[in-house]
């Protein structure tokens, strides 16, 4: 062997003995990060127990000065909860009948103003009838132009708007008839349960129910052994999906009743504007508005009102009809 043989075996030895020392280097480290690793995940893994067991891990037991373990605190946390829920309760509780009480006189507002168009419609039908029938008996004095013959009922301009999903099944037939409040509240209900039924709220139900079908298929020893256990689970999982089906159904229910306000809102507005085309019309609104004040007070004073109501709108289109002006068109269509 060479003298240059020799060196360069003993540089190749330099080399290998430094590579090896970055490896097992390299190694430790890798050794060392696992290590510190696995004790955070132990560490973390540790608080969390502590967490679901306590409600706070120990360093912040110390910050806030006493001790959750005490039951005399933990009973303390349960009172409070038990009383935020139920002042929530009676906050939505008494949310529900405002809404109730809202549908309500807007719907009653909706009647009133439909009958007095109605009613209006028939005054104007029977005035133009009575027009007719005493125009032949002074041939001597100038007959006053014949009146204009009332355009056929068409339904308001607003009636198209009354088309929400949720109302379907509600509003097709409101035109023909006068909804009471019941059957408003019936018919929201019925959207309700269906559109619970259309969007599967039960197929969690329905997966617990195989996943029992599935223990029952399991081994008689080890159905024994985690009997009380997955009852115990099964009771909570079935309790927590029946309150998440309470509260989707309750919150459906005021989404539909407010859905009815607003539709009512609109309708009752386009009404409103129909209504005040005509000054017959609005006095004789007026007139319904006394009526209304005066059922409170019994029904002799109804039937007096409904007279005199009647009395003036019938004097009011006489006296325009003598004058010769332009008669009042009371037709429900402008």
């Amino acid at each position: 062997m060479t003298e240059e043989e020799g060196g360069n075996e003993g540089w190749l030895l330099k080399i290998y003995f430094k590579l090896g020392l970055v490896a097992s280097c390299k190694l430790r480290l890798v050794a060392t990060s696992v290590t510190l690793y696995a004790n955070y995940e132990t560490m973390a893994e540790i608080e969390q127990q502590q967490f679901y067991e306590q409600g706070f891990p120990n360093d912040v037991d110390m910050d806030l000065g006493y001790d959750l373990e005490d039951e005399s605190n933990k009973e303390s946390w349960k009172q409070m909860n038990r009383e935020h829920a139920r002042r929530t309760r009676i906050r939505k509780k008494e949310h529900l009948k405002k809404i109730q009480r809202t549908l309500k006189q807007i719907a009653t507002e909706n009647n009133l103003l439909r009958k007095s168009i109605e009613d209006c419609s028939t005054a104007s039908i029977l005035v133009n009838l009575s027009s007719q029938s005493s125009s032949p008996s002074s041939p001597s004095s100038p007959s006053p132009p014949s009146p204009p013959s009332p355009p056929a009922a068409s339904p308001p301009s607003t009636a198209p708007i009354i088309s929400p999903k949720c109302l379907s099944n509600l509003t097709a037939d409101y035109g023909a008839r006068k909804m009471k409040f019941e059957d408003v509240i019936d018919s929201m209900r019925d959207v309700a349960s269906s559109t619970i039924a259309a969007e599967g709220l039960t197929s969690a139900l329905r997966a617990l129910a195989s996943s029992l079908n599935q223990e029952r298929r399991s081994p008689v020893q080890k159905r024994k052994r985690s009997n009380k256990e997955f009852l115990e689970a099964y009771r909570k999982a079935r309790n927590r999906r029946h309150a998440k089906i309470t509260r989707d159904r309750k919150k459906l229910f005021v989404t539909s009743i407010e859905e009815a306000i607003r539709v009512f809102q609109v309708v009752n507005n386009g009404l409103r504007e129909y209504v005040k085309k005509d000054d017959g019309m609005s006095e004789y609104l007026k007139e319904l508005k006394v009526e209304s004040k005066a059922e409170k007070k019994g029904e002799k004073g109804k039937k007096e009102v409904n007279g005199e109501t009647e009395e003036r709108i019938i004097k009011a289109i006489v006296n325009d009809m003598n004058k010769g002006s332009e008669r009042v068109s009371l037709a429900p269509c402008a």
